[in-house]
């Protein structure tokens, strides 16, 4: 079958015509538009201009444009498509008060005097009725917005969450956590403080707004409609904000912290790439390591073994020393034995070290390393003989910050011979070395002259005399998952980069897209790089 197309006959021209005019558009099974009382056959929406159709669905009400001389609602609900009903008319006063002679309730939808349409929110109980034949006043909001652009509503009477634009009102059905924001009634997207409302949707039971003075100040959610189902955390006066404190988080099916034995049902990763802060879901990551669980202020440690996350265990305690050939840790009695790969912990300053020789109680050799978030430290797991957590691993450059020791992510890095990162290599005694990591495996690489690759944020080139420099020359940059510039036509771009002349501000990201050839950018969201 092919391309559905929508046509309108012109008069003028007296000629067949594929319509422009967005919206959404009912046929009965013979192709003509639907009439009252009529059961839709073919439910399309159109958009970009007419370029666009696509098959409507979703529980909720529709209005049906296929008809120039009148206009029809068109329910869908769980029992399907119902017949269409004439759209009722209301009355819109200067100040938006609107009142109806029809008997309305919450989530219908009328044709406002004003020449808009109207979702109708509830009954104003605080309007005089002085008898059963004064039209009622109602509560309202105008439908607005275009497909993709749909703004929520919540309709008190009926338990119900509601997201709407000009052309139709859906229901939010199943079990969510949603925050909107309630100055742009849109789910919360800000990254700065913002005033919300809570909302706890169950599957059948419809919405409840959450009483603001039950929430738990320091509350995380999963915020499930937002962009990438955000992790936000509940301030307090109902102000929220999307969690930025870099770190592991990890809850368990009731979004409780995870604690000692716990099980985790999610978990999320907040993480600072490319300049920007970013946050993602790790509750099916395989990469090996220790963690910290951020979201009881790492009072627990999981690992992962490359098959699934552990319980919060609780941090073995360590006596930790400084030596003179660098740091010492032993355990804290003689039946005690931490194996090269392990980890030991310093109660006093919270900090994590990896061990790459064995700790035993009394051991005076240097035996560990560590990191911090300010100044993360690799190493290459080779120096453990390739175990991490007891897994066996490849070749990999190990990440160690206070949060977590963990296999590095896909990227450049550059690093002198302590395991640092550096953006220069202009001190004679500074050794620089370049991996390129993937998610298996990390290999030091010899970078061509002017070869260009993005490392932590910044566009490098290796100059004359083998001197790193960084990239300047103003325009876009376009790289893969590993931080290589794309130069063939079927590379995979996942990171554009736009360093802007001088005169115009700091390089810029455009948005993080995967693209491959013959695909299209559509979304391109600009941000400074700090």
């Amino acid at each position: 079958m092919g391309k559905s197309v929508i046509l309108y006959y012109d008069s003028k021209s007296k000629l067949w015509k594929k319509t422009k005019k967005d919206g959404l558009y009912f046929f009965n099974e013979n192709g003509y538009p639907v009439g009252e009382d009529e059961n839709p056959e073919y439910k399309f929406s159109v958009s970009d201009n007419g370029n666009t159709i696509k098959n409507i669905n979703g529980i909720g009400k529709y209005i049906s444009k296929s008809n120039p001389e009148q206009i029809f609602i068109i329910h869908y609900n769980s029992d399907g498509w119902n017949s269409t009903v004439a759209i009722a008319n209301c009355d819109v006063s200067d100040d938006g008060t609107v009142t109806s002679s029809v008997s309305l309730k919450g989530g219908d939808i009328c044709s406002g005097s004003n020449g808009k349409f109207m979702l109708i929110k509830g009954i104003n109980k605080k309007a005089k009725r002085e008898d059963e034949n004064t039209t009622i006043e109602y509560n309202s909001v105008i439908l607005e917005g275009k497909d993709g652009e749909e703004k929520y509503y919540y309709l008190p009477d009926d338990n119900k969450l509601v997201y709407m634009n000009e052309n139709h009102v859906n229901e939010v059905t199943g079990k969510y956590s949603i925050i909107i924001d309630n100055d742009i009634s849109l789910p919360l997207n800000d990254e700065d403080k913002r005033n919300c409302s809570l909302y706890q949707c169950e599957i059948k039971k419809g919405c409840l707004l959450v009483d603001p003075s039950t929430l738990v100040e320091g509350k995380r959610y999963i915020n499930d409609l937002s962009d990438d189902k955000k992790l936000v955390k509940y301030m307090v006066n109902e102000e929220w904000i999307i969690e930025k404190e870099i770190g592991y988080y990890f809850f368990d099916k009731n979004m409780n912290p995870v604690g000692l034995n716990g099980v985790p049902s999610e978990a999320y990763e907040i993480y600072k790439e490319n300049g920007f802060i970013k946050q993602k879901s790790i509750k099916d990551s395989t990469i090996v390591g220790f963690y910290f669980n951020k979201a009881n202020s790492n009072k627990v440690l999981l690992n992962n073994n490359n098959k699934y996350w552990s319980k919060g265990i609780e941090i073995h305690p360590s006596n930790v020393t400084e030596i003179e050939e660098g740091i010492s840790c032993q355990t804290t009695n003689e039946t005690i034995t931490y194996a090269k790969g392990d980890y030991c912990y310093k109660s006093g300053i919270k900090q994590i070290f990896l061990l790459t020789d064995d700790a035993v109680y009394g051991n005076e050799k240097e035996n560990c390393v560590f990191g911090t978030n300010d100044e993360p430290k690799y190493i290459i797991s080779d120096v453990i003989g390739r175990v991490l957590n007891s897994v066996n691993i490849e070749s990999h450059l190990i990440e160690l910050t206070n949060n977590a020791i963990r296999l590095a992510k896909p990227g450049y890095y550059i690093l002198n011979q302590d395991g640092n990162v550096i953006n220069n290599n202009d001190d004679e005694e500074t050794e620089m070395h370049i991996y390129s990591c993937n998610e298996s495996e990390c290999v030091e690489v010899n970078v061509e002259e002017n070869d260009i690759f993005l490392s932590n944020g910044s566009i490098y080139k290796i100059g004359e005399e083998n001197k790193l420099k960084m990239v300047e020359q103003d325009g876009y940059y376009f790289f893969d998952s590993d931080g290589k510039v794309c130069s063939e036509s079927d590379d995979k771009v996942t990171t554009i980069i736009e360093i802007p002349k001088v005169s115009e501000g700091e390089k810029t990201e455009i948005g993080i897209i995967a693209m491959s050839r013959k695909e299209n950018i559509t979304h391109m969201r600009k941000k400074r790089i700090n």
